[in-house]
């Protein structure tokens, strides 16, 4: 997206590894996060975006769920230590 020379990069912080996925839709795909990886990198494409970069977190799933509980998820995360991430990684 660099119509007024301005670049656009999508920041995600998880690859969306939590939750399920109908068995159609993961074929061609090893995991959740391997679908949901390819579906990023394909919007950012179609809108046009410099990149996506990924700052390397778990995914959390729902509010209340196990995945809450798992040290490497962004809900474990403290928000500073998010925006560093977010910082240190812009292009």
């Amino acid at each position: 997206m660099q119509k007024a020379g301005v670049k656009v990069y999508y920041v995600c912080s998880t690859r969306g590894e939590a939750g399920t996925v109908d068995p159609e839709y993961m074929q061609g795909y090893k995991t959740i996060s391997d679908l949901r990886t390819a579906e990023m990198e394909c919007a950012a494409k179609v809108l046009g975006l410099a990149s996506v970069i990924y700052l390397g977190y778990r995914d959390s799933g729902m509010t209340g769920s196990q995945d809450n509980q798992n040290q490497e998820s962004l809900f474990k995360a403290p928000v500073e230590q998010v925006a560093a991430l977010m910082v240190k990684n812009y292009p």
